[in-house]
């Protein structure tokens, strides 16, 4: 049919986020435009509008959990560090090279951090990104629900 536009979304449709994203299996095709859909009654529009908002206002907000989640992580895993260096700093410093040891492993915990944070950040922004066909979709009925003056 021309005109018909059939996008994939596996994370979607699967409800998965983060690695379990990346490892989803195939699913099938998400129609943004379906069979039937000019055929709907201004309840089943509203209907569906109501409960996609609903599921991409749930998702936002998991995927900000998550990255707000992650940042709360580094902050503490930080002050946790700080707390070890301080204690640890003055023994570190009586003993040859204890300083520049303790200085490299602080910089190594700092750098896993940040790593760990820039990950989950990035999981979280996919999850947000594969919306863009729910969003399509969403469009397309309110385009729908307006062209039947409901």
């Amino acid at each position: 049919m021309i005109g018909r536009k059939t996008i994939t979304v596996a994370a979607m449709a699967a409800g998965l986020t983060g690695q379990a994203w990346a490892q989803a299996p195939a699913a099938e095709p998400f129609q943004v435009i379906r069979p039937g859909d000019r055929q709907m009654s201004c309840e089943v529009l509203i209907a569906e509008i109501n409960g996609t908002n609903a599921q991409m206002a749930s998702r936002r907000v998991a995927a900000m959990e998550q990255m707000m989640g992650a940042a709360n992580r580094m902050v503490t895993s930080t002050m946790a560090t700080s707390a070890a260096t301080s204690l640890v700093g003055g023994v570190a410093s009586m003993v040859p090279m204890g300083s520049t040891l303790l200085n490299a492993a602080v910089k190594a915990k700092q750098a896993a951090d940040v790593n760990n944070l820039t990950s989950q950040t990035m999981d979280a922004q996919r999850d947000l990104m594969s919306e863009g066909d729910v969003q399509a979709r969403l469009d397309h009925l309110n385009r729908l629900y307006e062209s039947k003056q409901c």
